[in-house]
């Protein structure tokens, strides 16, 4: 008797209801604390790696610098 693994298409599934529950997690601690959920991202960047700089902390959310050109 062969036993047979996930699929490709299983495994992408669970990823997706992995990413999706991590979405729905990050939203409802946002909405508690009154805070957007790219709040939530840097703070989170901020408390496993210590101080950052608004730059640094702006990259790591890929956000642009309103005096940048696009």
């Amino acid at each position: 008797m062969s036993h047979e693994g996930p699929t490709i298409r299983d495994l992408s599934l669970a990823l997706r209801e992995l990413v999706l529950g991590w979405d729905r997690y990050r939203e409802a601690v946002a909405d508690e604390l009154g805070v957007g959920t790219s709040e939530i991202v840097a703070l989170g960047f901020l408390y496993h790696d210590g101080p950052r700089t608004p730059s640094e902390i702006g990259q790591l959310l890929n956000l642009t610098s309103a005096a940048s050109p696009r």
